[in-house]
């Protein structure tokens, strides 16, 4: 393993199945390898304009695991390594080495404070010896990281793009649906007092306050950084109702959806009597408790039916839970590769309270399997056509859920029908497709000074 610190070697990972936090397998060998030149032509028909340099930056508080952005940034990496020159920046909480992105993997020296000048002077020479042109920055949500990067980039005048990977309301939402939930609470009087008090507090002066925050980091994304990148074009009305729209260049804030890698066969898989749900089992923005809810109602109606929750988390909790309010037929997976399950799966349920894009919800469709999901989030109207791919229910009708995907349940022709036209209409989320508009982005921006 090269030392914390050191820039001079690349590590290029075994191949990875990177599917919702699939665990990686440890690296035990490292080559040295010199990043190529750029072709001059994309097999998109989009040409690079010069000779192109990029970082991308990743902040891994879990190396072990594949989640969300970082699965993104590896698909759009693949796309580009091939005709752009391609650097991985990791902040790490220790001096674990894993790399799912076959890149040079730089790892920051400081792993107690990322803005640190130890971190800076690392970064520097990183820009300087890579010939960097654009810092790619997908983690704005860590205001210490993008903190070193506005920094490194206006020292050494580099191109900084940042990407917003959450839905602009992000905060709030979490926050709001987050009270009086009775698996949370249990039976306790006490626990729902506080949580009476607490709910008092938020609509008294929290919620205002958590706005104002908002509204300030957004302002500073995009006074910082040459483009601030949001995920769905349904997103650029709240970030403006947030902030004043004089305060904005439309120009700085354009949106682009994120990418999925597509299955190369279109061959249709026989579908099982199964129920998927797929995040982080806990009570934040995933929200498993609202899908178990749901399926103790449905349960019993259709014994021949099995739930399937795929994801990491408080497992033993919510196995309690179901154990005590009897909900059966469920089967827990852990970590996993989902790619299974959704050739499997009939139906995708998703219970999110917020998402910035749903990448679960195009991996299921990709395979056939029908989404349903809350309308808690802007971005989801981009990737569901209601009533004709899937399903959109007013967050939080319980009965609505329910009513939809019986009805699905029960009519496996209405399934086939509305799974197909999920797998015909997530085409244009094509990995290439989305590489194609970054390199259009990476051009504008490059000849800006």
């Amino acid at each position: 393993m090269p030392k914390t610190g050191t820039y001079q070697t690349e590590h290029v990972p075994e191949k990875t199945k990177t599917g919702t936090h699939a665990i990686l397998p440890q690296v035990e060998e490292e080559t040295e390898k010199v990043v190529g030149g750029v072709n001059p032509h994309l097999k998109t028909g989009i040409s690079i304009n010069t000779r192109m340099n990029i970082i991308i930056t990743n902040h891994d508080t879990q190396p072990q695991y594949v989640g969300g952005i970082k699965k993104v940034s590896s698909i759009l990496a693949q796309e580009w390594k091939s005709r752009i020159g391609i650097s991985l920046l990791s902040a790490m909480p220790d001096n674990t080495h894993l790399n799912i992105f076959e890149t040079p993997q730089y790892i920051l020296p400081d792993t107690e404070k990322i803005h640190s000048k130890k971190n800076i002077e690392y970064f520097v020479n990183i820009i300087r010896e890579k010939n960097i042109d654009i810092v790619f920055h997908p983690h704005a949500e860590s205001k210490e990281f993008t903190e070193l990067c506005i920094t490194v980039c206006k020292q050494e005048n580099v191109k900084l793009i940042t990407v917003w990977h959450f839905d602009i309301k992000h905060n709030i939402n979490i926050v709001k649906d987050s009270f009086f939930n009775k698996y949370r609470l249990g039976r306790s009087p006490l626990a729902y007092i506080k949580d009476f008090l607490l709910f008092c507090k938020y609509h008294l002066y929290k919620k205002f306050k958590i706005r104002a925050h908002d509204a300030a980091y957004f302002r500073f994304l995009i006074k910082n950084s040459d483009r601030l990148v949001l995920l769905s074009e349904t997103f650029i009305p709240a970030i403006k109702k947030l902030i004043k729209p004089n305060e904005i260049e439309n120009a700085k804030i354009p949106a682009i959806n994120n990418p999925a890698v597509l299955p190369k066969s279109n061959v249709y898989h026989e579908k099982k009597k199964k129920i998927l749900w797929c995040g982080r089992v806990g009570y934040d923005m995933k929200r498993v408790d609202k899908v178990l809810d749901i399926w103790k109602d449905v349960a019993p109606r259709h014994p021949d039916w099995e739930l399937m929750v795929m994801g990491c988390g408080d497992i033993e909790h919510f196995k309690n839970i179901c154990h005590r309010h009897n909900i059966g037929n469920i089967t827990f997976c852990g970590h996993c590769d989902p790619t299974g399950h959704y050739k499997e799966g009939a139906i995708l349920c998703m219970t999110s309270v917020t998402e910035g894009w749903g990448m679960v919800l195009i991996e299921a469709m990709s395979e056939g399997c029908v989404p349903i999901a809350y309308n808690s989030f802007s971005s989801l109207t981009d990737i569901i056509d209601d009533n004709v791919n899937g399903f959109i229910i007013k967050p939080f009708n319980k009965k609505e859920y329910i009513n939809r995907l019986e009805f699905l349940m029960d009519n496996p022709e209405i399934r086939e029908k509305m799974g197909q036209a999920g797998r015909e209409s997530i085409v244009r989320f094509d990995s290439k497709t989305i590489a194609k508009k970054w390199i259009e982005l990476f051009n504008n921006l490059s000849e800006t000074k």
